[in-house]
């Protein structure tokens, strides 16, 4: 059998496969994706977990570990001379990946870390700047979901990673797993390191456990050796530097931490998130005065909070007074409920801007907060663009154009769009502790600053390899260097030679294709069966309308679509059915049904 034949056949197989799977939330496209509610976050997470664990609904924590001990255990009995594997790295260098975490030396500010979805722990020790401003840092252990850092502000070299990216309990199978679909990549705990990075150990240690995450971690400035983690799990606490954890606020879905740097057994902690159909849930959000032996729940009824909420709710303290502090409270996929704000350590709330514009809906995903340091009345908000005000959160601006982008191929370290462009969903914010003008965002492009606290930007993602692919990456089969890949809320990107990708259009990017024999017809696909052409190798597009794309009912997320390799007019998209084109998709047979 001939190579390209097989694999056709291969690909034809995982369409078939792919008929199995579903999503829910229908996601319109607009042509060129200029306008955007939503960046199809939750339909993203459901579909990688899907593939991995289909026919199962999820894979068992405790067997993914196992299999990384394994292969190093088999790595280790290798013989001293293996074949040589080089690897080199194509890129993208100019398009930064889904990024959850950030920190800010608290000595020397050039130094930032950056906590990547599924790319790592990042290190840059030029603020960002730069075309090659960003190193990896290896922790030797297999989680890839970075999504809180803390630094030791007395010996910087001691930091503190947690890992997983969960954002709510579904249902629980038999056997009393809980079975997160809503999930980014696999959490192990929260990781140590005392010599900056070099090298890390475990802390708390989930390697064995079902899928968790761990959302904030946070280091009492007066004792460092006291540590609090919020957790999917609930809220736990070290009296040991992270030697060993206790659970003191077990409901499930802690989402962010405050410590009060006055008296720090003061401590607030918000619970829930996709979460309010799971027994003991208890959203809400909670304060201790006691170091986290006991807590009062604030959404009492008579504080002026909500009394729930089915989304993330995020969390800041004006660093000039300990007492004043704002919650951003959201439902899940309905309606932002609101800015609250205190003045009395959370005795008493009101409400400041409530407007649904601001989070759209996507309050579980990208919901940040912040104030600036110096000055209360200035707040910085994120959901899908960036958000200030500057009259305590009673009203708030947008500052932010998601969709001012750039397109083609900017270098890597050069502006990826116009001042007031930052990509789009923002998941956290924070500043230079040195100068709080400065201020940088982690968004689902990568890091993002700003010397202004928000009110001009540029991109920060030179050599931040962090991009997100989804399935069925093509090659050219006449250039050696020309390919094409569908991304994670950047669509469709080509690789021409060098690191500095070629981007096309905005939004989610799925599967991709290349004519076997021109490569200048090529194919690139939105989210539920939303399919384009190009025949001048992606310089202008045209959707070619497969029979009901554009419908979740009628596809799923990513919809897999096959060129035959022999024949490349002949074209197979996968749905609840079938369908065939044998003019390049330009005409679409009736249903061929299931296999």
């Amino acid at each position: 059998m001939k190579p390209k034949n097989l694999h056709f056949r291969i690909n034809l197989l995982l369409v078939i496969i792919f008929l199995l799977l579903g999503t829910s939330v229908y996601i319109s496209r607009d042509g060129k994706l200029k306008i955007k509610t939503t960046s199809g976050a939750m339909e993203s997470l459901q579909f990688m977990t899907q593939i991995r664990a289909y026919p199962n609904t999820d894979i068992p924590e405790d067997k993914f570990y196992k299999a990384f001990e394994y292969s190093q255990s088999e790595l280790a009995q290798t013989s001293d001379n293996p074949l040589p594997a080089v690897w080199t790295n194509i890129g993208p260098n100019n398009i930064g990946g889904r990024s959850i975490a950030l920190a800010v030396h608290p000595t020397d500010t050039a130094i930032v870390f950056i906590g990547s979805a599924s790319g790592g722990l990042w290190k840059s020790t030029t603020g960002g700047i730069g075309a090659n401003a960003w190193t990896q840092i290896n922790t030797g252990f297999p989680s890839l979901a970075v999504s809180s850092i803390a630094i030791d502000s007395v010996n910087p070299n001691i930091m503190y990673i947690g890992t997983g990216e969960n954002y709510g309990y579904q249902f629980s199978i038999n056997n009393g797993v809980n079975v997160r679909v809503t999930r980014g990549m696999y959490g192990i705990g929260i990781l140590k390191t005392t010599n900056g990075g070099t090298t890390w150990t475990k802390s708390l240690d989930w390697s064995y456990n079902n899928q968790r995450g761990v959302w904030d971690v946070v280091i009492n400035p007066k004792n460092p050796n006291v540590i609090y983690a919020a957790t999917s799990e609930g809220v736990y606490k070290s009296t040991n530097a992270g030697g060993s954890w206790n659970n003191i606020l077990n409901y499930l879905m802690a989402m962010d931490l405050l410590i009060n740097p006055v008296d720090t057994n003061i401590i607030y902690a918000s619970i829930g998130n996709l979460s309010n159909n799971v027994p003991n849930s208890n959203v809400g959000l909670y304060k201790s005065t006691n170091g986290g032996a006991s807590w009062t729940k604030l959404n009492n009824g008579s504080s002026g909070l909500p009394n729930s909420w089915t989304g993330k709710t995020t969390l800041d303290m004006f660093r000039g007074n300990p007492d004043v502090i704002i919650a951003s409270v959201s439902n899940d996929i309905n309606s932002y409920i609101g800015l609250y704000r205190t003045t009395n350590a959370g005795l008493n709330w009101t409400v400041g801007y409530a407007s649904s514009s601001w989070q759209g809906v996507q309050g579980w995903y990208n919901n940040a907060i912040m104030f600036k340091p110096d000055n209360q009345n200035i707040i910085v908000g994120g959901a899908v663009d960036v958000w200030k005000s500057t009259n305590f959160g009673v009203n708030f601006s947008s500052k932010s154009v998601w969709s001012a982008w750039y397109s083609g191929a900017t270098p890597p370290g050069n502006p990826e769009g116009p001042s007031n462009f930052v990509h789009a969903d923002i998941h956290y914010f924070t500043y230079n502790p040195k100068d709080y003008n400065k201020l940088y965002i982690a968004a689902d492009g990568g890091l993002y600053r700003s010397n202004n606290f928000g009110d001009s930007y540029y991109s920060c993602n030179g050599g931040y390899v962090t991009s997100q692919f989804y399935a069925s990456f093509a090659n050219s089969f006449t250039d050696s260097v020309f390919c094409l890949g569908g991304l994670q809320d950047n669509r469709a990107a080509f690789h021409q030679g060098t690191v500095a990708w070629y981007k096309t259009f905005g939004g989610d990017g799925a599967c991709c294709q290349i004519n076997s024999q021109n490569p200048l017809i090529c194919y690139t696909e939105y989210t539920y069966g939303d399919v384009a052409r190009s025949t001048n190798g992606g310089t202008s597009w045209n959707y070619l309308d497969p029979p009901n794309s554009g419908s979740s009912s009628a596809y799923c997320f990513v919809a897999p679509f096959v060129v035959c390799p022999s024949n490349p007019n002949i074209v197979y998209i996968a749905g609840t059915n079938v369908y065939k084109s044998s003019n390049g998709g330009l005409n679409w047979s009736s249903s061929l049904g299931y296999f």
